[in-house]
């Protein structure tokens, strides 16, 4: 996921953005500043990020049932 909101945000928003220092000074904890700063990003950057999400749902959910059958293997 945080690739997905980093990458997204990396591309599609201009220096000109009010939040792109905020962004880059916080780009090893992209997670964490989408939350916290979700109301001062753009509309169209949030469209973009969650259509991202939505076009690989499935290599999301890929990865996330791998990781619980690896979790069972283990435990």
């Amino acid at each position: 996921m945080s690739d997905i909101i980093g990458s997204t945000l990396a591309n599609k928003m201009g220096k000109n953005d009010p939040e792109y220092k905020q962004f880059k000074e916080s780009f090893d904890h992209v997670n964490t500043y989408f939350i916290d700063r979700f109301n001062y990003i753009s509309d169209e950057l949030i469209h973009d990020i969650f259509t991202e999400i939505n076009d690989r749902a499935k290599e999301i959910v890929t990865v996330v049932t791998k990781n619980m059958m690896d979790f069972c293997d283990l435990s």
